[in-house]
């Protein structure tokens, strides 16, 4: 299997302005796992607060582990143990993880929930209000 890495600088409409300060846009990185003629993707946002803070050190964090421990790539649930063993920071190995889910579901030609055996329903989420005036909120 390949795996490639590409930085995306994604900016926000309206910066996010919380307590802890103003966010406009982030640059996150995104991963892609190529089998055959197929390509699974993923990505990762870096942030201050989970310990590993820009898309570059994501990338060398996992170009690193996987150069050492390339049978990360041969299943998810694998995968997932080996980084957590090396200490790969989890916030990166999301990337590679989702890119993998994401391939093994277009292999087998079904959607990821479906692969997963989940029903297709609605998820709980969660929304961020930040500090801004109400003309913009």
């Amino acid at each position: 299997m390949d795996v490639s890495f590409r930085s995306v600088a994604l900016n926000k409409r309206y910066p996010l302005r919380i307590s802890r300060g103003e966010f406009s846009g982030s640059v996150n990185l995104f991963a892609s796992v190529r089998s055959g003629d197929l390509d699974g993707l993923g990505e990762a946002a870096p942030g201050s607060l989970i310990g590993t803070d820009t898309a570059e050190s994501f990338q060398a964090e996992l170009t690193s582990f996987l150069e050492d421990c390339p049978e990360a790539l041969d299943n998810p649930h694998e995968g997932w143990q080996l980084a957590r063993s090396a200490e790969v920071a989890s916030c990166a190995w999301a990337a590679v993880d989702i890119a993998l889910w994401d391939l093994l579901a277009k292999r087998a030609r079904l959607p990821l929930y479906r692969l997963l055996g989940l029903p297709r329903r609605s998820v709980p989420t969660s929304v961020t209000v930040g500090i801004l005036p109400p003309e913009v909120v």
